[in-house]
Order: structure tokens, then sequence, then C-alpha cells
């Protein structure tokens, strides 16, 4: 039992810590973070998404850079970029963990 709880510990807590760190939910997590706005007024008329998806905190995978995500708007994609959010969603702790960064601009 005390192996599983130490186990259960370093896979809560042993994750990086840094400015984009929303509260963590530990059964189910949906969170949107608004982390850079260079004009709050005007969102643009274009939206991209890119994410990285996490299995079991063993399999990550995915591209959510902000190149990725001006380049998956539609029509030619975002060249304006007027604000990044940032989005997490997990389910179980660590089963299934997401984050996207989601750009808005012209």
């Amino acid at each position: 039992m005390e192996i599983a709880a130490a186990i259960l510990a370093v896979l809560l807590f042993a994750a990086p810590k840094d400015d984009l760190t929303p509260p963590f939910g530990l059964i189910v997590q949906q969170t949107y973070m608004n982390k850079d706005s260079h004009n709050v007024s005007k969102l643009g008329t274009k939206t991209g998404q890119a994410c990285i998806t996490s299995y079991l905190g063993l399999i990550s995978q995915g591209d959510a850079s902000i190149k990725t995500a001006s380049q998956s708007a539609p029509n030619g994609g975002i060249t304006k970029i007027y604000a990044v959010d940032y989005k997490n969603n997990n389910l179980g702790g660590f089963i299934v963990m997401e984050t996207c960064t989601i750009v808005h601009g012209e």
C-alpha cells in the first residue's frame, strides 16, 4: 500500500510547474487560460488549434506550437496573431491529458 501511495504522489506532484499550470483536477479538468494578447478588443475572424495528448503519463504525442495552431486555421491559416490561449483537459488525473494552444487572428 505504501508503494502505491508513493507512486501516486510522484505522478501527481513530479510534473514541472510553470506559469501555464492551471489548478489541477484529479478526476476531471477542463480549463482555458489566456497566455498572450496584443489586442484584446479584437480577436480576429480566424481561430486555429494544435494539441498534445498524453496517455497514462507514459506516451505523449502531438505538436501544440503556435506555428502549428496558426497553420490549422481555415483559409490559409493565421498570419497576424492577436491572442494566444491554452486549454487543458484531463481525465482521471493522468489517464488522458491534453494541452492545446489556441491562436486567434487574421
